[in-house]
C-alpha cells in the first residue's frame, strides 16, 4: 500500500484493486481481538478498584460501556500495524 490513509468506506476500493479484502480485515480482527486480551488485566483491575460495588448483589452498581477507537495502518504486505486506541 501507499503512504495515503484511507478512510473504513475507502476500504471497499482495495477489493476493486484486487486485494484480499476479507483477508485483510481478518488480520484487522485478529490485531484488535489481542490489543484488548492485552490490556484486560488492567482494565480489569481499574474496574475493581474505582467502580462501585452493590453491596447486596456483589455486582458492579453502575453499568458502564466504552467505545474504543482503534487507528491500524497497513504495510506493503498488506498487515495491519496499531497505531493508536482511544
Amino acid at each position: 500500500l501507499n503512504s495515503q490513509a484511507h478512510a473504513l468506506p475507502d476500504v471497499a476500493q482495495f477489493s476493486e484493486e484486487g486485494r484480499d479484502v476479507d483477508r485483510i480485515w481478518q488480520r484487522v480482527i485478529d490485531l484488535v481481538v489481542k490489543t484488548v486480551l492485552g490490556v484486560s488485566p488492567a482494565l480489569r483491575e481499574a474496574m475493581t478498584r474505582f467502580v462501585p460495588r452493590n453491596s447486596v448483589l456483589g455486582t458492579s452498581a453502575c453499568t458502564s460501556f466504552e467505545i474504543w477507537g482503534v487507528d491500524v495502518m497497513l504495510d506493503e504486505e498488506e498487515k495491519p500495524w496499531l497505531i493508536e486506541v482511544n
